[in-house]
């Protein structure tokens, strides 16, 4: 019975079938991006739907990767060492060391450490949610734009 699942084994079947429909869209974006970048040159309306909402997924899809981007590397505020955050517990040269520390520092000065780690997490924790949740969205619209790019690409001329 193991330890925790790590990349795709993590994923629901529901979650597997949005990144294998995504693979999709964007493999044939890429592979028609000639034609969609030329299509205006038809001269129909259909041809100029095409360019421009072919631009305009490839603009949503790199989007999507700086929200993502952003999401996985979190900025944060810590101007100063603490006891409690990771980074500077493992600056310590030895666990005993760490024990040492901890045991020298007041409740008070323990209690300012824990609960401005606590609020720096939460603050990454919200901001990732953020960014996830607009990576989404911004996600969504590629995908809109990149089908009516090539429904626009099968009617023009």
């Amino acid at each position: 019975m193991g330890g925790p699942n790590h990349g795709f084994s993590s994923l629901t079947p529901k979650q597997v079938g949005v990144v294998v429909i995504l693979g999709i869209v964007l493999a044939d974006i890429i592979e028609q991006s000639g034609r969609l970048s030329r299509a205006h040159n038809s001269l129909d309306a259909e041809g100029d739907i095409a360019t421009v909402t072919f631009w305009l997924s490839l603009t949503a899809a790199a989007a999507t990767v700086v929200l993502a981007s952003l999401a996985l590397f979190p900025r944060t505020r810590a101007k100063t060492t603490s006891l409690a955050f990771w980074g500077d517990v493992a600056n310590h040269p030895s666990g005993s060391s760490y024990a040492h520390a901890i045991s020298e520092a007041s409740d008070e000065e323990l209690t300012d450490h824990l609960s401005n780690q606590v609020w720096e997490l939460s603050r990454i924790a919200k901001t990732k949610f953020e960014l996830v949740r607009w990576s989404y969205v911004v996600l969504l619209v590629f995908l809109a734009l990149a089908v009516v790019s090539r429904v626009a690409l099968r009617w023009s001329n």
